[in-house]
């Protein structure tokens, strides 16, 4: 029991270290982007893959509403792949058993938007306020894990291609995180 503590204390200070040099390489030397053109689809598909397991384990519906084409964008593959599996991250996290998590994309002229929607616990309208400031989590009792990172190394990531991410949410009726 003591060991799977310290695993999973240990599995957290990685991940908050790892975030925490992220942000400060970002600060140090600005965006460094590796972009090339990929299917941003096939990014989420490949993202869900990974959690499958977290899903299957919660019991959570996955639905992914994407047009068949036209999802092609030219950016950093392995940082969009990053904001795409904090945003689903968090929606198993707050998303309860037998719950859903639908992903939407919608390609435009001269854009692609990606829409994470859940049907979890939401956020009052204090904690939607700052959801993106580093180290700020609303959950004040700890009952999440996390580490207050994630959401602002989002929007640091789609901010360095240029677009921009929003949140909306209701206490008790869910999140929707939208990338353009």
């Amino acid at each position: 029991r003591y060991l799977n503590i310290v695993l999973n204390e240990a599995k957290r200070l990685t991940k908050l270290t790892t975030s925490l040099l992220e942000l400060n390489d970002f600060d140090t030397y600005g965006p460094i982007l590796k972009k090339q053109n990929f299917d941003v689809v096939d990014v989420i598909r490949e993202t869900r893959n990974t959690l499958e397991g977290v899903f299957e384990k919660k019991k959570i519906d996955f639905e992914i509403k994407c047009p068949a084409e036209d999802t092609v964008i030219y950016a950093d593959k392995m940082k969009i792949g990053q904001v795409i599996h904090n945003l689903l991250d968090n929606a198993i996290k707050f998303t309860p058993e037998n719950g859903k998590v639908t992903v939407t994309g919608t390609a435009g002229k001269d854009e692609i938007s990606v829409t994470v929607e859940d049907d979890g616990i939401g956020m009052s309208e204090e904690t939607l306020k700052h959801v993106f400031e580093q180290f700020y989590r609303g959950d004040t009792e700890n009952r999440y894990e996390g580490s207050g990172l994630g959401l602002s190394l989002v929007q640091r990531i789609v901010q360095m291609h240029g677009g921009t991410v929003m949140a909306e949410s209701e206490a008790g009726s869910g999140s929707i995180f939208m990338v353009i």
